[in-house]
């Protein structure tokens, strides 16, 4: 994850190989995947993936890397807890949105 420097930029894109490309409104994640309505396009077209990685390539360059938290270091049994409790309600809350038939 990275910060852009001169201005806020919110941008989903990923470039893989120089071969396709897919920029869109999706986090990847299973709520964006099941539940929010989000779109993303696919591109396999090489000229485009190229100007697209050039233009990461200057983005990057004017962007701070945000740091990570060491999760293997973060043994405080009240974290281990809390993350197993959200992980248990968002698990039981896809199963109920999906049983609706809405999604």
């Amino acid at each position: 994850i990275f910060e852009y420097q001169p201005a806020f930029l919110h941008a989903k894109v990923l470039s893989v190989d120089d071969e396709w490309a897919t920029v869109g409104s999706s986090n990847l994640d299973p709520l964006s995947m099941v539940l929010n309505l989000e779109g993303n396009l696919i591109v396999r077209d090489r000229q485009f993936v190229q100007t697209l990685s050039e233009s990461l390539e200057t983005d990057f360059a004017q962007s701070r890397e945000v740091p990570q938290p060491d999760t293997v270091h973060d043994r405080r049994w009240r974290t281990r807890v809390r993350r197993a409790v959200v992980a248990f309600l968002a698990k039981a809350y896809l199963r109920l949105a999906g049983s609706t038939g809405r999604y």
